[in-house]
């Protein structure tokens, strides 16, 4: 019976232990869950980025004339297709055209940007070559650069964190030209 009486003691003396273990790993484990819940947020917000832009070359790339409202639309198309269920972003969208020439090699016909509050990410421009040889088509090819760049905003759990990095999402989408109206703008 003196042993029934010790286990029975230590188990008295331990009944608040459960709640010190609850009250020390359940804000880590909200933490970790919420803070999941913005990782998964900042990766839709990346993929959706990346088809917007992929988007805009395209459409970019088929207009038969363009006018500076154009860049303004695409900003405003931006926004909207963004959708992030309320939480804020702000955009910056940089779309220029490309000419590469055999001989004279890469040149910017022209560049626009337009911005919401969002940073401009263009960054370093990549190094196109022109196209080579004597085949039929070889010649002047002109393409559409859209560069679209989020910066998540209030809302997300983490988003004190994020702007303490200067987080922001960037993308990048070319299309082959297929209209004269990228040459110039009217």
């Amino acid at each position: 019976m003196a042993f029934d009486d010790k286990i029975n003691h230590v188990i008295k003396d331990c009944r608040g232990s459960v709640m010190v273990e609850v009250a020390l790993f359940v804000p880590a484990i909200m933490f970790l869950l919420l803070a999941g819940v913005t990782l998964t947020h900042v990766v839709q917000l990346d993929r959706t980025t990346d088809r917007i832009a992929a988007v805009l070359a395209d459409e970019f790339s088929q207009k038969t004339s363009l006018s500076e409202n154009d860049f303004d639309t695409a900003l405003m198309a931006t926004t909207t297709m963004i959708g992030t269920e309320g939480f804020e972003v702000a955009s910056g969208i940089t779309i220029k055209a490309i000419e590469l020439h055999p001989v004279t090699g890469m040149t910017t016909l022209w560049s626009r940007y337009r911005t919401d509050g969002g940073r401009d990410c263009s960054g370093a421009d990549p190094a196109f070559t022109a196209p080579e040889g004597q085949m039929m088509g070889a010649g002047i090819l002109y393409l559409i650069q859209v560069d679209l760049c989020t910066t998540p905003g209030d809302g997300f759990f983490l988003s004190s964190v994020i702007s303490v990095l200067d987080f922001s999402i960037h993308a990048r989408a070319v299309a082959t030209g297929r209209g004269p109206a990228l040459r110039r703008l009217q």
